[in-house]
């Protein structure tokens, strides 16, 4: 997952991703972090607008729905989605949406005066083009039910507001559209008291959303208008609990602290949104006093409504009450104990390391989140880092931020912390390689968090003082029973030069069956130069693991060996070997001396002039041979690649490539950025075809051309064609499907349009909004990505 997800850029730092690991990103589940306001939903990719039907605009079966651009780089793909939300508690929950257009690639939208809704067009792909369309969508003439509406609005929209009479712009604060009522809003605000009385008086007999205008009126002119401040009081009495939440929001907006009370006693309201908004408008005007009603209030919540828990926190944070919050520490309430977490987070206060001695996981991590995160709060970092070895902890998030805070402490106790959490075979395996990873480092820790990628800046740790602490533990840290503790600390060893444990290293590597642990025993035993190196290396071109075998090739040219036995390791691995170790091995070949390996190279050549050479090592060979000096070669290399494949530059990718590799380019690569477009999970949305099962539909050459060459081969459904017939007449659609006699596009017609292939003259296929991968992408990396494709198999 750290591939996909494209944090993985230091092996020893990245291996966790906070964002992906801890589900910060997807809506609300249980356990999730307790700082972060979850989103609603996922919804969509690429959005280039949004904007809400003000009212009467369309027809009624469009009103009170939102309607959202996606933009995916084409046509076929792109949508505009029309979506209403429902209330629940606080906020808002999904409902339910429609695909309102696809087929235009829309960049922006904009409901016009007259009702219909506007958008641009790109017309297709990701290039500038210095042209583009503006449509205009609208319902037809049956489903035009607000015809007459859309007219007087339109009339409305374009009239000027300051010569209207007052009772007119009255009438208008509770028109049926939105644009009108903010018109009429905005001129009163302009005006003189008169007019003022106008907006008190609407907010009391008005309907709902002429009082709501009303109201947010009130609030504008509240600073020259004590009558106007006088009037949201008195809403708080009212009996619709929409009209008293929009009055605290707008108390809240204005800092109006006249009657504190009238606020404070709303916190506890039972509707969600006037419980949120008294909150809300006392923690802006900092009333001290409803403390003890905001934390009823989280109590009486018990976790419920999660907006209801942030804006109580946001609140608290901002009135400062602090008394009131280090004493939450003692309460039994959970709710309350996190709130006091959550509070403190916020001020970076240091005591919210009593908080530690928690017995709750949850509490543990939440508090170990706001001491170790973001900017952190520096002066808790020692107690979170004593927590390390605490007993009965499972939380992997805890753990972590514990680890990490002792790197970011230092000390010879922190080291010994870490040893000692490493050791512990019932600790889980990934924490304890992690713990280890953490003291390979240590003297010049990454300038990024290990937990959340910040930028920390540059820490250096005492040398001496870590050799001291270290060196006695390696040898039980090298008899561990776990391979993957062994692992990473001969990783340990390597990285920080510890010598004095050979011995130890090489009975390792006689007895070692894991092969990531055998690999990196031979890499310690060349650093260290072992007695007898050369035989443990030659053993290694043998070994029956592919990781070793190629660990012993990166030595090659450590080892002094004869031309028989170079020649009979190439013989040998072109013989048994992989694909990869034959490339390694070319690699390797070519930085040895022009008399060492012209000849090698040549034998090549002729075994590529028959027609034995693996297909898979000709991208080597050919970087191998140009990069050298022997013209000779050069020239002969040429000749043969003229004769056997002629123009096609690309022949040399179509085999010998990484999977792994091709999978990490697919989802991490920034230069191609295949997943902004395509996925390999066929329920996933995308802009551009779903790739799962590919290599079961597309032969490898036809997987090359689509990577090279995207507009020659647009895959059905997701582009343009143009089809021209012998009679002169052209038909441009979206490309559906290729039969043996016939084409099927889509065009203005409802149904698809099928055209007889005995019939046409000529075919273009319209540019793919792909770039073409060759500009982007080196050929091995071209090769990878062709091997991993190629491999997605249908089930």
């Amino acid at each position: 997952s750290n591939w996909q997800y494209g944090k993985y850029t230091d092996p020893k730092n990245n291996r966790y991703n906070v964002w992906m690991d801890e589900k910060l990103f997807v809506p609300r589940w249980e356990g999730q972090a307790a700082y972060i306001i979850p989103p609603i939903r996922n919804y969509h990719n690429g959005p280039t607008g949004m904007v809400f039907n003000p009212g009467t605009a369309l027809g009624s079966k469009w009103t009170n729905k939102f309607f959202l651009v996606e933009f995916v780089g084409s046509p076929t793909s792109s949508h505009i989605w029309s979506f209403d939300l429902k209330p629940k508690g606080a906020s808002f929950d999904f409902n339910s949406e429609v695909d309102v257009l696809s087929g235009v690639l829309p960049t922006g939208i904009r409901f016009g005066t007259d009702g219909s809704l506007f958008m641009a067009d790109w017309v297709n792909g990701w290039g500038t083009k210095n042209y583009g369309r503006i449509w205009k969508l609208d319902v037809d003439d049956d489903n035009n039910d607000l015809a007459e509406e859309r007219k007087m609005t339109q009339s409305l929209m374009e009239q000027d507001f300051s010569k209207a009479k007052q009772e007119e712009l009255s009438s208008w604060l509770d028109y049926s559209d939105q644009r009108i009522r903010m018109k009429a809003q905005f001129e009163l605000v302009s005006r003189d008291e008169e007019a003022w009385d106008v907006l008190i008086s609407g907010s009391e007999k008005l309907n709902q959303l002429g009082r709501i205008h009303s109201i947010w009126g009130l609030g504008q002119i509240a600073k020259q208008s004590k009558k106007a401040v006088s009037q949201l009081y008195q809403l708080l009495q009212d009996n619709d609990s929409e009209i008293v939440a929009q009055s605290l929001k707008v108390l809240g907006d204005i800092r109006n602290a006249d009657n504190p009370e009238e606020i404070t006693r709303h916190i506890g309201n039972e509707n969600p949104r006037v419980a949120f908004f008294a909150t809300q408008a006392a923690g802006r005007i900092g009333i001290t006093e409803s403390v003890p009603e905001i934390l009823e209030m989280i109590r009486k919540n018990d976790g419920e409504d999660i907006y209801l828990r942030q804006v109580g926190v946001i609140a608290l944070s901002r009135i400062k009450d602090e008394k009131s919050i280090l004493a939450l520490s003692g309460q039994e309430n959970w709710e309350l104990k996190l709130a006091g977490i959550l509070v403190l987070r916020k001020w970076s206060h240091p005591e919210i390391e009593v908080y530690l001695n928690e017995t709750d996981e949850y509490l543990l991590t939440e508090t170990a989140r706001a001491i170790n995160d973001d900017f952190s709060i520096m002066e808790a970092l020692p107690a979170l880092a004593a927590q390390v070895n605490r007993e009965g902890i499972q939380s992997e998030p805890f753990i972590r931020r514990a680890i990490n805070a002792n790197v970011r402490v230092g000390g010879v106790a922190a080291i010994e912390r870490l040893i000692h959490y490493a050791e512990k075979q019932s600790n889980p395996t990934v924490l304890r390689t992690e713990a280890l990873d953490a003291l390979s480092s240590w003297v010049a820790p990454s300038v990024l968090d290990r937990v959340d990628g910040r930028y920390r800046g540059e820490i250096h740790h005492d040398v001496n003082e870590f050799m001291g602490a270290i060196q006695p533990k390696v040898q039980q840290l090298l008899a561990d029973k776990n391979p993957e503790v062994q692992l990473s600390a001969v990783e340990l060893i390597l990285e920080n030069e510890i010598q004095g444990f050979e011995g130890t290293l090489v009975k390792l590597w006689s007895s070692a069956k894991n092969e990531a642990l055998k690999a990196t025993l031979l890499k310690a035993l060349q650093a260290f130069k072992v007695e007898q190196v050369e035989t443990y290396i030659v053993r290694g071109f043998k070994d029956p693991s592919e990781m070793v075998r190629r660990t012993a090739l990166g030595m090659l040219n450590d080892v002094a060996l004869s031309e028989a036995q170079l020649n009979g390791i190439v013989t040998d691995l072109f013989k048994n070997g992989t694909y990869g170790e034959q490339q390694q091995l070319i690699i390797e070949i070519a930085k040895k001396k022009p008399e060492e390996s012209s000849p090698i190279f040549a034998a090549m050549l002729q075994n590529w002039e028959s027609g034995i050479l693996p297909s898979g090592v000709k991208l080597e060979l050919s970087e191998a041979i140009n990069s050298g000096t022997n013209k000779e070669l050069i020239s002969r290399l040429d000749e043969i690649k003229s004769s056997s494949e002629g123009n096609n530059s690309y022949s040399e990718v179509l085999y010998g490539g990484n999977s792994r590799m091709g999978r990490r380019y697919f989802f991490t690569q920034e230069s191609g950025q295949c997943t902004r477009c395509h996925s390999i999970q066929p329920q996933e949305g995308t802009v551009g075809p779903i790739l799962a099962g590919i290599g079961s539909r597309l032969t490898r050459e036809q997987i090359l051309q689509a990577l090279v060459e995207p507009s020659t081969r647009i895959a059905p459904g997701y582009g343009t064609i143009t089809i021209e017939q012998d009679n002169g007449e052209k038909v441009t659609g979206i490309f559906l499907e290729e039969k043996e006699d016939e084409y099927l596009i889509k065009s203005v017609n409802a149904e698809p349009l099928r055209i007889n292939k005995k019939r046409i003259s000529k075919v273009t296929y319209g540019v793919s909004a792909m770039p073409p991968m060759g500009s982007l992408l080196s050929k091995a990396e071209l090769r990878d990505l062709v091997e991993f494709l190629s491999n997605l198999k249908e089930e």
